[in-house]
């Protein structure tokens, strides 16, 4: 506890440091949040075992999203720059957010100590089938050409790109299906190549590095060029710890290439949802230059990444606000399943069009805008209100007891380990998203992946342990 309290402390004075932070009684509860959550996560890395830890992950986007993204938003004076009428202070905001998410990390670290539990493997084990390779292929071979139906449907991949920058997500309606086949492909394509190459000794380093640059490549053909950059973040990091942790170890100067990597690609992609295809024509010219201006000028550099797409504590802080000065009305669950609904197809969203989902919820609460996500704890405002909102740990803490077991319960020769890292990406989404995008990510990127499993394999009963 001392070690965690020392770097706490430490982090915190150099941001006060920079005279940007302002001392003020937000920092308590934020301060807290940051010890409790460095030590646990210096307890979980502790173990050998930490990265396949379910618990480590959700820690890290703790440690962004309580502690280091309010600091952060004080220091760049970064807070939500296409929403007008912000608060006069967002200090007295900020410190309500922080007393509530205070209150809901500890029932968080709570439920955690009593539901932690010894692995209970599973008496089922699932076995590659070697002769079924080919049904791998043939999944492949089907996202593809869906894809190719996509770039067809719209005069190929210059006029797919064209009708992302004049229409956004409208020139995409009604294809959610489609994209979900077309999309799979760069998961199918980490299946193939960790099935094929699971067990083999001494990977050469320079067939992993083709690998990874053939599964950025189809990350962007598959879906990239629609501009969400998570997917392609969370597919790479899925073929990279699943790489690391059972074909070839990455050395230390690889993997901070690899972060360095996702950052630049990151800011890009940035520039490419603003701008679009002049985006590309800069990096086809490697002007990397006009590529980071457009980044400053729009405020989108690292830190203001990090916080942006890895944190809410702006977009909540402002639901508090707005909800204090001018009150909204408590939708009592109604909202979630208008999130729900708007998953299924058209024939049957249609008929509950009148039902209010976040988009037109949120676009309320933020003077019209439709582009923000607001997390577990944001969600749960819009449905059960303020005074109760550190009750959404409770949502989160029960998704992350369910996957900690599920993850548990595998044996090291499960080839259902494929799945792991989705799930670690799922608490990712989960604290960060809203119940539509963990919707969309689990039919999109497990169904799929865990039907082809099933064809795939064997499943052979064993002995539990005596």
């Amino acid at each position: 506890m001392i070690l965690a309290i020392f770097i706490t402390a430490v982090i915190q004075a150099l941001f006060l440091y920079s005279g940007k932070v302002p001392l003020h009684w937000f920092l308590a509860p934020v301060d807290l949040m940051g010890i409790m959550i460095i030590y646990k996560l210096i307890d979980i890395a502790s173990t050998k075992d930490y990265l396949s830890q379910v618990d480590f992950y959700a820690y890290i986007i703790f440690l962004n999203s309580l502690f280091l993204a309010p600091n952060f938003h004080f220091l760049k004076n970064f807070w939500l720059p296409w929403v007008p009428n912000h608060p006069p202070r967002w200090e007295n905001w900020v410190l309500i957010w922080g007393l509530l998410n205070l209150i809901g990390l500890t029932l968080f670290l709570t439920i955690r100590e009593f539901t932690q539990s010894k692995p209970r493997l599973t008496q089922t084990i699932w076995f590659f089938n070697h002769r079924r390779n080919y049904i791998i292929i043939l999944f492949m071979i089907v996202s593809f050409a869906a894809q190719a139906m996509v770039y067809a449907k719209f005069g190929g991949i210059s006029g797919y790109i064209r009708e992302y920058e004049e229409a956004r997500a409208d020139a995409f309606r009604g294809m959610g299906y489609l994209f979900t086949i077309s999309e799979i492909f760069p998961i199918l394509f980490i299946i193939w190549f960790f099935l094929n190459n699971i067990g083999k000794k001494n990977i050469p380093a320079i067939k992993i590095y083709i690998f990874f640059i053939l599964l950025f490549a189809a990350c962007i053909y598959f879906g990239g060029l629609k501009g969400r950059r998570s997917n392609t973040i969370f597919t790479m990091f899925h073929g990279f710890f699943l790489v690391h942790l059972y074909l070839y170890r990455f050395k230390l100067q690889e993997i901070l290439l690899a972060l360095t990597f996702g950052m630049v690609f990151m800011l890009i992609g940035k520039v490419y949802k603003l701008i679009g295809f002049d985006a590309i024509l800069l990096l086809k010219d490697l002007d990397f230059k006009t590529l980071f201006e457009y980044n400053a000028r729009y405020g989108n550099g690292t830190i203001p990444t990090l916080i942006g797409d890895f944190g809410r504590c702006d977009v909540q802080s402002f639901l508090i606000y707005r909800n204090y000065v001018d009150g909204f009305p408590q939708y009592w669950g109604v909202e979630y399943f208008g999130d729900l609904i708007k998953m299924f197809p058209s024939i049957i969203s249609d008929h509950f069009t009148d039902v209010p989902s976040k988009i037109e919820v949120g676009a309320n609460y933020l003077y019209g805008s439709k582009t923000r996500i607001f997390g577990v704890f944001g969600e749960y405002i819009f449905n059960f209100g303020l005074s109760t909102a550190y009750l959404s740990y409770l949502i989160f803490a029960g998704m992350v007891i369910l996957a900690d077991r599920f993850v548990k319960m595998l044996h090291s020769n499960d080839i259902r380990l494929i799945i792991v890292p989705l799930i670690f990406n799922f608490i990712i989404i989960a604290f960060l998203s809203d119940l539509d995008n963990m919707g969309f990510f689990l039919f999109k990127r497990l169904t799929i992946p865990v039907v082809l499993l099933w064809l795939v394999s064997e499943r052979h009963e064993v002995r539990p342990a005596e």
